[in-house]
């Protein structure tokens, strides 16, 4: 079984969606997401939902500056900000 998420992260959880998963049994076939059908209605309600979320959500998202994470420190803190996905873009 995959571990919850600890309780340390309630803020995070606040912000997700949570995903019951478990490990797929040696007799199960998966479906490769390559291989499916994108215009399904559930994968064009899904893209309608994505892009209207993103649309609404856009001007926030770039204004956004997020805290580094504490525990994120020498080269990976540096590459991070390097790669601008700290949020910090000066």
């Amino acid at each position: 079984m995959i571990s919850p998420i600890p309780l340390t992260l309630e803020a995070t959880v606040d912000r997700s969606i949570e995903l019951s998963m478990r490990k797929r049994l040696a007799a199960e076939s998966i479906l490769d997401i390559e291989d499916t059908d994108r215009q399904t209605p559930l994968f064009v309600k899904m893209r309608r939902q994505a892009a209207r979320w993103a649309a609404d959500n856009l001007l926030s998202l770039m204004q956004t500056q997020p805290e580094m994470p504490a525990h994120i420190i020498n080269r990976d803190r540096q590459k991070l900000i390097e790669t601008g996905r700290s949020g910090n873009r000066s």
